[in-house]
Parts: structure tokens; sequence; C-alpha cells
């Protein structure tokens, strides 16, 4: 109960690991709060996606080269605490 969940997807392309997720809607007016954002991290790219209802922000991390597979699933879980920490900031919600 009071749990919030975060979906992420991992794959392989293109000889990169990536990892992608969503962060919510939002509208044009928060557009700077997620360009703010995209200029803190530096681990992975937050991006904002017309999907005809309004703006769709996802964030994505890509690992080249050699990964450390042992250490991945903790890496997975920050970046989805991350991603959903950015989504209640945005949103207010947790819908992913």
């Amino acid at each position: 109960p009071g749990a919030r969940k975060q979906e992420v997807l991992v794959y392989e392309k293109e000889g990169a690991l990536t990892v992608y997720t969503e962060c919510g809607s939002i509208g044009e007016d928060q557009m700077s709060a997620v360009n703010t954002l995209n200029e803190t991290m530096d681990f992975a790219q937050l991006s904002c996606i017309d999907d005809g209802a309004g703006l769709k922000v996802t964030m994505t991390s890509e690992w080249h080269g050699e990964v450390d597979y042992s250490a991945l699933k903790g890496q997975v879980v920050k970046l989805a605490h991350y991603a959903d920490d950015i989504e209640r900031q945005l949103t207010g919600e947790d819908n992913i």
C-alpha cells in the first residue's frame, strides 16, 4: 500500500544496452522543467514526444561496450527510482 511503481524496458540495439522508461505526460508549459532536469543528468537523457494527447516525457540511458551484468539490476533499479521521482515532480502522479 502506498508504494509507487515504474515500468522499465531493457533491450540491446546496435551493440548498446538501452534502458527506457516513461515519466508521464506534461503540458508545454513544463518543457523548461524538463530541459533543466536534462542539464543536471549525466547518466540519462530526457525527451518529450508529442503523442497527440500531450507531451510524453521519456528517459533513456545507454551502455556501450562491456556491461557488468551483475551490477546491471542495481543500476536499472536506480534509474527506475530516479524516473519515478521525475514523474512525481512533473505530474504528481504514478501512471507508468
